[in-house]
């Protein structure tokens, strides 16, 4: 495919053409220089460094990598091919959370508002990164996407390997979320159409285009309160690990 030269937007202003845009990330185009005063003409109050014309500003505008619409310069520059770039359509969920009071009663009261407006999104694979740093090193907004992203192991051994890490089981009609901090898991089911999240301390059916609790149990005596922000996360990298499964 040659490059047009041309990337398109929508009337929100959203890139359109991803395939072009990533493309055009792979060629280096280098920057205008602009004119500047020789040294020893510059003992005055003239200009030092002159402004760009219209066409110069133009073409330097157009080498603009729109990274707020996808940046994946960390899966790029991976040695190991251990970032790994998915997309999902952007989600915004009211979430709920049960509330118990003095008597005991449990309550399903509103939370927070759950947000994801970026598109593109990258996770770790744990069992290819050596750690190396090299993510670090590029990344333009000064983050560790190695520790930073979510990290999905390939086997039950590499997760029993890792302090925190993200494991997909998949099985006949259901996909299987597990994470593991230290000792603790948490899984998130997607099965007959909804979802189950359970920890050491809950369980509770969500339903998937809202994250509305359709039923919970608490299972601890000592619980009085039980959130649901992290089954909301867990929806997300689950997305990504099916599309991860899917392509290879």
């Amino acid at each position: 495919m040659k490059y047009s030269g041309v990337i398109t937007t929508g009337i929100s202003g959203r890139v359109s053409d991803i395939p072009a845009l990533l493309h055009r990330k792979s060629i280096r185009e280098y920057g205008i220089h602009p004119r500047e005063t020789a040294p020893g003409e510059a003992r005055n109050f003239n200009v030092v460094v002159s402004p760009l014309g219209a066409g110069e500003a133009k073409l330097e505008a157009s080498r603009c990598l729109q990274c707020d619409e996808i940046c994946n310069v960390c899966v790029s520059v991976c040695p190991n091919l251990a970032n790994f770039s998915y997309s999902v359509d952007p989600v915004c969920y009211s979430l709920q959370k049960a509330v118990v009071d003095e008597n005991g009663a449990v309550s399903i009261v509103n939370d927070i508002e759950f947000r994801v407006d970026q598109s593109f999104q990258v996770m770790n694979i744990r069992d290819l990164c050596n750690e190396c740093g090299n993510c670090t090193t590029f990344c333009p907004s000064s983050g560790k996407p190695f520790q930073e992203k979510p990290g999905l192991c390939l086997s039950v051994k590499s997760l029993n390997e890792e302090q925190t890490g993200f494991l997909l089981n998949r099985q006949s009609g259901r996909e299987v979320l597990i994470y593991k901090e230290k000792e603790n898991i948490r899984t998130l089911t997607l099965t007959g159409g909804n979802y189950i999240y359970e920890t050491s301390q809950v369980r509770a059916v969500l339903r998937p285009d809202d994250f509305t609790i359709m039923e919970m149990k608490l299972l601890a005596p000592c619980v009085r309160e039980a959130r649901f922000t992290f089954a909301a996360w867990m929806s997300i990298v689950m997305k990504g690990a099916i599309q991860l499964k899917l392509t290879h």
